[in-house]
């Protein structure tokens, strides 16, 4: 949902990752999706917060989530965060 007007927002989401021990549960990651439905993020904040949860799940060696908001008044929003280790994982 928009944080401002309250409008649903429509996004893609891309996760790319390089495992370190575990690896993405698909099923689990859209039942998170479907509960993250009601709540207000604008578009660079809800890309992070995928970002720290995929973290935080995962422990992935490197991580890279880009959120595209589908268009609202002709504007797209693109948003990319990444997140590494630095060492041997």
């Amino acid at each position: 949902m928009c944080p401002v007007t309250g409008n649903p927002d429509w996004y893609t989401v891309e996760i790319q990752y390089t495992p370190h021990e575990r690896i993405l549960c698909t099923k689990a990651l859209k039942e998170w999706f479907t509960a993250q439905r009601g709540e207000p993020y604008a578009c660079e904040t809800f890309c992070q917060r995928v970002l720290d949860v995929v973290w935080e799940v995962l422990d992935p060696v490197s991580l890279r989530v880009t959120t595209t908001q589908v268009p609202r008044g002709g504007v797209e929003i693109v948003a990319t965060c990444t997140r590494g280790r630095t060492g041997p994982a």
